[in-house]
């Protein structure tokens, strides 16, 4: 930009000097040198006066605007000044022959111009035919041009890390009929032959793009050969550095996709034996695949690669129906049933004693109902009988009283050992719902630890 700025200050000089003349002297004057310049001037010649010379073309490149970014056909559209400085001896001329008229404007069409054109263009280039028409020629054959491009290039993109992904997109341009041995390029107020270009968008306060952030671009000329050609050829490399808009994304695919992630744990949380336990774990998926659906729309699937927020929904999508057909197997535990059997005893106090698992998630202690039926189920089965005859006369009676009172202890003991049982049962099922419980409890660390990863790795 400081190169225009000198240019802008040379026309004002020469607009002061026009002041000083008057108009009719000055538009003869530039009437004749015009005539005089382009008498006998081919612009398909190459602007030097020895045979086998080459012209240097200084350039500055200013990068306006980014156009668009075409995700699913990888093409990389922005705008480019691209400022062209040269010698041509033969519109050199003597100011002092023209009343001191140092600067001339001359139409592009008229003129030779470097042929510089996109290498890896996408199909659609040009220039703005409005802003270039004219060349701005001092009277030492100096030639300054400034193009206004719009130039659509191809770029792979690489959408792994959508939505926080950075692209790097060459445009890569270069002459397409002079080699190095006709023409050579280099840089404006510079030597590198790299050089970090200026983002000039709030110069010309264009609009951001919505969707795309400019972060860096770097100017590069290379002398590449080709096998086709003996000569060697110089290219000007433009790359530059976009990195994606998240807040968008992270409010579309993100936010709901974490939200729905962290309700999968949950479902251990509800008791085992609640009915809409399994119709929760199916909503959670219902909703998963309706996001799956939206994320679609927003991310370009043509690509090779895929996203990892579309690993991180195919995850969260296993953990919730691992979650729900756990949930169904923990269920069924603690469903009573006549084929439940007692625990083990290694796996109660694994779980069920006060210094297992329970008191490790902080479950309350269980205590199983005492048994009191069964102690006097046993003082039944032992009964204290007198074996020792009666003398009495009327003893003959006492074989129907004993036979009375055994009736009664079968009676009993078959009332007491139900009471026994109906208690035992109770406990071993009471057990079964327990270990349901603590199961549950596992479970719903383990599926929170196993999403807090699966966040932490696939969307940061």
């Amino acid at each position: 930009m400081a190169s225009l700025l000198t240019w802008m200050l040379v026309a004002a000089a020469t607009a002061s000097f026009a002041d000083c003349v008057s108009p009719r002297s000055s538009v003869a004057m530039e009437t004749r040198l015009v005539k005089q310049l382009m008498r006998d001037y081919a612009k398909e010649a190459l602007p030097v006066l020895k045979l086998k010379s080459s012209v240097n073309v200084s350039m500055q490149v200013s990068f306006v605007g980014i156009d668009d970014v075409d995700e699913n056909k990888n093409v990389f559209t922005a705008t480019l000044l691209l400022a062209q400085l040269w010698q041509d001896p033969r519109l050199a001329w003597n100011a002092s022959e023209y009343g001191g008229m140092s600067m001339i404007r001359l139409p592009v069409d008229k003129l030779w111009i470097p042929d510089i054109v996109p290498y890896n263009t996408a199909g659609m280039y040009g220039r703005q035919t409005r802003y270039d028409e004219v060349a701005h020629v001092l009277n030492d054959g100096s030639v300054f041009w400034v193009p206004l491009w719009t130039i659509a290039s191809k770029c792979p993109m690489d959408v792994s890390n959508f939505p926080f992904d950075t692209q790097h997109c060459p445009m890569v341009l270069g002459s397409w009929v002079h080699s190095t041995s006709e023409m050579t390029l280099s840089f404006m107020e510079s030597s590198n032959l790299d050089k970090d270009l200026t983002l000039s968008s709030t110069d010309f306060n264009s609009p951001s793009h919505p969707t795309w952030e400019l972060i860096k671009a770097v100017a590069s000329i290379k002398t590449v050969k080709y096998a086709c050609c003996e000569d060697s050829y110089e290219t000007l490399t433009v790359k530059v550095q976009i990195t994606r808009r998240s807040t968008f994304y992270r409010f579309l695919a993100i936010g709901p996709a974490a939200v729905f992630g962290l309700l999968v744990p949950l479902l251990f949380l509800i008791p085992s034996r609640s009915e809409g336990k399994t119709t929760y774990g199916m909503l959670i998926m219902l909703g998963l695949t309706v996001l799956i659906l939206a994320l679609e729309e927003a991310i370009p699937f043509s690509h090779n690669n895929v996203p990892k927020i579309g690993y991180f929904y195919l995850g969260t999508m296993a953990l919730c129906a691992c979650s729900v057909m756990l949930s169904i197997f923990v269920s069924n535990m603690g469903q009573p049933g006549v084929r439940h059997k007692p625990l083990p005893g290694w796996l109660k106090w694994l779980c069920l004693s006060r210094y297992g698992f329970r008191r490790f998630f902080c479950i309350d202690n269980y205590e199983p109902v005492d048994n009191v039926y069964s102690v006097s189920l046993k003082s039944l089965c032992t009964p204290e009988r007198t074996t020792q005859p009666s003398l009495d006369p009327e003893s003959s009676a006492q074989p129907e009283a004993v036979s009375d009172m055994d009736d009664i202890r079968k009676c009993l003991h078959y009332l007491v050992g139900k009471q026994s049982a109906d208690v035992t049962s109770r406990n071993v099922r009471q057990d079964w719902v327990e270990l349901a419980l603590v199961f549950d409890r596992i479970l719903f660390v383990v599926f929170l630890v196993l999403y807090v990863l699966f966040a932490v790795n696939f969307l940061t």
